[in-house]
Parts: C-alpha cells; structure tokens; sequence
C-alpha cells in the first residue's frame, strides 16, 4: 500500500485527528446544452429539470406549460421551442440541436430560450389560509403550523408556508394589527430586482429565516427588497433580534462541561455545535459558537416533564435540541436528539415569541404566536400550565445577558483554535517519530488520538422514554 501511494495509485491516509482534506467539486456537463460548470444541480434545474428527477418533473410539467402558455401565447417562439423540447401537447421530446434546425436559431440560442421561459415560471401559490399576526406595507408574520417546510423544494412545487403566504398577498389585501383586512394601494411593493427568497417578479416575500419541518410558530417574511437587507442585517447581529422558544422537555443526563439546570432561574448554554452527521449535530469544540439562555418553569415535583423557556443567542442548525439534551433537558418526541413521548407526532418545540426593529420606522415590534392544539393538549396531560406572568419570565434581566461577540473575538477564538489544534497533531507527530526510532511500535501507534482537543466531546445516547 506504501509503495501504491507513492506511486499515486492508492489514497493517502490522512494523520490521525487531522481534517480531510479538501476536494474540488465535480465538473460535469449538461446533458441538455453540453454547458461544463461544478454547480450542475442548480444549472440543470433552469436547463433540462428532466434529466436532473424524472419523477419530480412528471409532477411539475403541467404547471410549467400552464404558465408558459398564459405568459408568452401559444404561437409564440418560446412556446414552440418548449413544446418541442419537452414534448408538451404530445409533440415528440427532441433535443437542442434539433430544435434548432426546426427553428431556425443557433442551439445556445435555443438553449437560452429554454432557460428564460423556465425562469418565468412565477412560483406556486396555494389557497390554503394563513394565521397572520402581524402585517403592513414593510414585513408580514405568520404561525407556522408543524409538519410543513418553510420553503418548497422548487418554485414549481407548492405545499410550503411560502406559498400560502404567496397566496395571501396576492389577494391584494393585509392585515393591520387588529386582524382586519384592508386593500393595499400597492399589493406587492417590490424592487427593480428580485427578491432573495424567491427569485423572480412574482410577488413572493423575501424568506427572511426560517423554522425546521416539525417546529410551529412565528416566522416573518418581508414584502420589500430594502425590509429584508434590514431583518437580515439584524439577525446576523447577535441581540437585535429576540426569540423565545416553548420546549416540553424530560429529564437525561448532561452532556460535560454543561451547568445544571435549576429551576427558575435562567442558566446559560454555552456550547460550540458542529456537524456529526449529514442530520445530526452536536457539541463540540471544534465547532461554531452556539448560547442559548434557558429557563425552566417551575411545575408541580409528580409531573413528568417540564416546560422550558429557551431564548438562543446565536442561530445554529438545531440549536436549542442540542443544546436542550447537553442541558439534560431533552425535548419530548425527538427522535433525533430527544426522548420519546406518545403525546406528540412531532419534537415538542414551539417559535412563542419574535421582537424585532421595525425595518422602516424602527418601533420595537413583538409578535407571539398562539399555542397549537397538539402543543396544548400534550401540556394538559403533562399537568403543565403557561404561568399568568409568562411575558415577565421570558424576559431576561439584563444583569444576566451576555455580551455579543464582536467580529474580531470570534476571528481571535476560531484562530486560537486552530493554532491549538496544529499544535496538538504536531505533539502527537514528534511523539510518534520518537517511540519510532525508540523501537516501540504500540507506544507510536497509541499516540495518534489521544491528545486531540476533541476527545470526550461526543453526545450521549438518548435517555429512557417518557410515557
């Protein structure tokens, strides 16, 4: 194998405790126009979408040659060029250089027709109401229902809170605080570009962030291009924007270095997550810098759960699941990082509370969102209850609030780790060489890992089941 490797034909093995190394994307071609580019999923979705999913085109055709008849005409080249290219109207499918020669036009011309009349495909919008909690000219608030994506897996797919909140404002209506309807004088006030969220001149809000598939609760959307620079400028600065999490959680062991959690008062999270998986995450060094502040409300000693308060600092994938469990709190129904629980379908995770400056006229705004049902009913039975002062709980003194981080502290911290990790692989080389010409082999072999800075930081297994 030694001698393969030096030869090139074989992979290296990289040092024990080291990063892999870094490998270049693929260069692949376009089966539609012969096009090479790394990034041949997002090409292939705006030039041949039927070689990239089959099936998921076969759900999509309808809609894209519904929309394309109604923007260019049936007699129009646009038209032509995708009847014949995806056998629409039960023309036979024919290929760019085809069309070409059926047209008259040069084949990246043809190609470029193709792009176009897929890229004005306005998005779907669903006539499926929305809970609106806030609304006027700037940004709109919506309560997510759980077991719904944010977003859908393509603009021709419905089915996503985006669509319905597309649906809404294409009514011409919003909803001031009150909850009553008033027409809006210009239904979709959008910029010369297009918007962030949704690419395109269709009316779609601008996705400002977003909530996993199961959790409910409040998730803003802005109406205009310069609302989403400003919500998107807040959110990356730590403590402009406040969010306060419901959590039913059971009890399990914390992960180390995690504080305890007692009861009443507000405790503090402070663990870097990285990935572990390609679904999971977890608390690591070597991590992103993840806080959350947590606060558990005192309940009666006999229930079998607890109610959390949890309010993250920061933005990590599955923030307040991991850092809930390394709390030994787990959430209930978390087939991922929780334990299980037969009163819930989904993790017991709820987005309660959003504040947040007003992008225009810079007010505080608040908005909650109500309870859902299945949230409510597992509460019951648990014996949990919203205490009368749960605004006044969610509320962190601001004694107890950590600092931000600045830029530079985080630079200064994620270059401290690195150095401190090359210097521990540089420990463990010096150390293999020298059990190496010493003659002992077991002592060189055992010195790979065991100095690394992330030994000992792996999540426990999840704790026994809550009825």
């Amino acid at each position: 194998k030694l001698a393969r490797c030096a030869a090139g034909t074989a992979p290296v093995d990289p040092i024990p405790g080291d990063s892999p190394p870094v490998v270049d994307a693929p260069v692949r071609t376009c089966p539609g126009c012969g096009t090479s580019m790394k990034n041949w999923r997002r090409h292939m979705a705006r030039c041949c979408p039927d070689h990239l999913d089959m099936a998921s085109w076969r759900e999509d055709a309808p809609y894209v040659w519904e929309q394309t008849l109604q923007r260019y005409g049936e007699d129009s080249l646009h038209a032509r060029v995708m009847r014949m290219r995806f056998g629409f109207d039960g023309a036979e499918p024919a290929t760019f250089e085809e069309i070409a020669g059926e047209v008259g036009l040069k084949t990246y011309r043809v190609a470029e027709t193709v792009q176009a009349a897929l890229q004005a495909v306005p998005m779907r919008a669903d006539d499926v109401p929305v809970q609106v909690l806030f609304e006027d000219e700037s940004v709109l608030a919506v309560a997510k229902p759980p077991r719904i994506n944010v977003t859908p897996r393509n603009r021709n797919r419905g089915g996503a809170l985006l669509n319905r909140a597309l649906h809404h404002l294409r009514k011409g209506a919003f909803c001031d605080g009150d909850g009553i309807s008033t027409p809006t004088q210009e239904t979709h006030a959008r910029d010369a570009a297009g918007p962030a969220g949704a690419p395109g001149d269709d009316g779609a809000p601008y996705v400002v962030h977003r909530l996993d598939y199961n959790t409910s609760g409040v998730v803003l959307f802005a109406k205009t291009r310069s609302a989403a620079a400003h919500l998107a400028e807040q959110l990356r600065d730590s403590g402009k924007v406040t969010k306060c999490y419901l959590a039913l959680c059971g009890d399990g062991p914390a992960g180390p270095g995690a504080l305890p959690a007692a009861a009443g008062g507000w405790f503090e999270v402070d663990g870097p997550i990285g990935r572990e998986d390609r679904s999971r995450q977890m608390v690591r060094p070597d991590g992103k810098k993840a806080l959350t502040w947590c606060r558990v409300i005192p309940a009666a000693e006999d229930t079998l759960a607890r109610l959390l308060l949890a309010r993250p600092v920061t933005g990590r994938t599955h923030q307040i699941r991991v850092h809930a469990a390394h709390a030994g709190l787990p959430l209930l129904a978390d087939e991922v990082y929780g334990v299980e629980s037969s009163l819930l379908s989904r993790h017991a995770l709820h987005a309660w509370r959003v504040a947040f400056s007003h992008p225009a006229s810079g007010e505080r705004i608040q908005v909650s969102a109500p309870l859902p049902d299945d949230f409510s009913k597992a509460m019951d039975q648990l014996g949990l209850r919203l205490p009368a002062d749960i605004e006044r709980l969610a509320d962190i003194p601001p004694s107890q609030q950590a600092k931000s981080p600045s830029y530079e502290s985080v630079v200064q911290l994620v270059t401290w780790q690195l150095v401190q990790r090359k210097l521990h692989l540089l420990h463990d080389n010096v150390l293999r060489s020298a059990y190496l010409q010493l003659g002992n082999s077991e002592l060189a072999a055992s010195s790979g890992r065991c100095s690394t800075p992330d030994a000992g930081w792996r999540m426990r297994p999840a704790p026994s089941a809550v009825s």
